[in-house]
């Protein structure tokens, strides 16, 4: 079943055309890199996902709803959450009170948020739970800027998880961290993914990809070159052109 189906999404920056006619398809539980060179369409086609941006053209579709012509906070309303290329935890509240403003989402777009905090039982119930499944039960009480960047970046996710998505989309959630720190992000991700959250993810690092992504989407100047398995897209001649350059242009 498809989760998440972009079509024909075009988008331009005065004289760049930043994305040309991108359209694929995530199922649901699936884990989905978009990969491509910098510079290729990658964050702009997030932004688009999660109503940041506006496309010129195109539309995506979630669970039956354009939602191109929906702002984020409707976007997130309706299950689909994201984290940042550079990390945007809210540096000087603890990782429980981070978590605890993700679950504030339930309660922002309503009147009753005049009346009710998601400080309740319930709330942080759910808050201590998802700690616990993001390994972060030691940090509860730290400020989160007092913490190594592969912490905050698990931070962020539970932040995201928080709002309970469907849909999870990670903008390049390995970067700068070293390998362990790498690999608990790996294990991270496939976690969640067990849990029925589909995952879409932005991301340079190859080794995380490959060992993460069922599918690869590849964008190169804006246009879709390849998709398929890690296998299928990393023995592509087009992939490997966009990433290396041709032996006519070398």
């Amino acid at each position: 079943m498809v989760a998440l189906s972009v079509e024909n999404i075009s988008k331009r920056f005065g004289g760049l055309q930043a994305l040309k006619e991108v359209s694929f398809q995530v199922e649901k539980a699936e884990i989905r890199a978009i990969i491509g060179p910098n510079g290729a369409g990658k964050t702009t086609l997030f932004n688009i996902i999660n109503g940041f941006l506006k496309p010129d053209s195109g539309r995506v579709l979630f669970n039956g709803f354009n939602l191109v012509v929906l702002r984020p906070n409707k976007i997130s309303q309706l299950g689909i959450a994201r984290t940042f290329q550079i990390v945007k935890t809210f540096l000087g509240m603890t990782v429980l009170e981070n978590i605890l403003a993700g679950s504030g989402c339930e309660i922002y777009h309503q009147i009753t948020s005049f009346f009710e905090k998601p400080y309740g039982s319930r709330y942080l119930k759910d808050a201590l739970k998802i700690a616990e499944s993001c390994e972060l039960q030691e940090y509860l009480y730290s400020p989160a800027g007092t913490l190594p960047l592969g912490i905050q970046r698990k931070v962020e996710i539970a932040r995201a998880l928080a709002t309970k998505p469907q849909l999870l989309l990670l903008d390049e959630p390995v970067s700068g961290l070293n390998d362990l720190e790498t690999q608990e992000i790996v294990k991270l991700v496939k976690k969640i993914n067990s849990q029925g959250v589909t995952v879409i993810f932005v991301e340079h690092d190859m080794h995380f990809t490959n060992e993460v992504a069922h599918r690869i989407t590849v964008l190169d100047y804006g246009v879709k070159i390849a998709e398929g398995t890690p296998r299928e897209v990393m023995s592509d001649p087009k992939v490997m052109e966009a990433y290396l350059g041709s032996e006519e242009s070398a």
